[in-house]
């Protein structure tokens, strides 16, 4: 399954739970930062959801999956970069995704959803 395959699957997820009132929120909504700086972006899914899924559109390519999370764990993390960046979901909290040692190859708009 590519990554536009998931992205239609939780689009349609999300609209067919009905509970559009709720959103995912994803925190900073904006960053700029130095080389070198540890940074952490947030991401609080609809409360009745159970996936979180990560993505990154880095400029001039498509969007691509990074990996997704269940209840805490990591199902999957084969598009996050094997060195500086980490994904997480502890218990009754946001999930992060977490990069160290900002490089310019890391600027690029990160994006999180959420599924049932």
């Amino acid at each position: 399954m590519n990554s536009y395959q998931i992205l239609y699957c939780v689009t349609i997820c999300l609209l067919r739970t009905g509970y559009m009132e709720d959103k995912v929120t994803q925190t900073p909504r904006h960053l700029v930062t130095a080389r070198g700086e540890n940074i952490m972006l947030r991401c609080d899914p609809i409360k009745i959801h159970v996936y979180i899924f990560w993505y990154r559109l880095l400029l001039e390519e498509e969007l691509k999956f990074m990996g997704y999370l269940q209840n805490e764990k990591i199902l999957d993390k084969s598009g996050v970069p094997k060195t500086r960046f980490s994904i997480d979901w502890p218990r009754n909290s946001s999930s992060n995704l977490n990069i160290q040692f900002t490089e310019p190859q890391d600027s690029a708009i990160y994006f999180c959803s959420s599924s049932l």
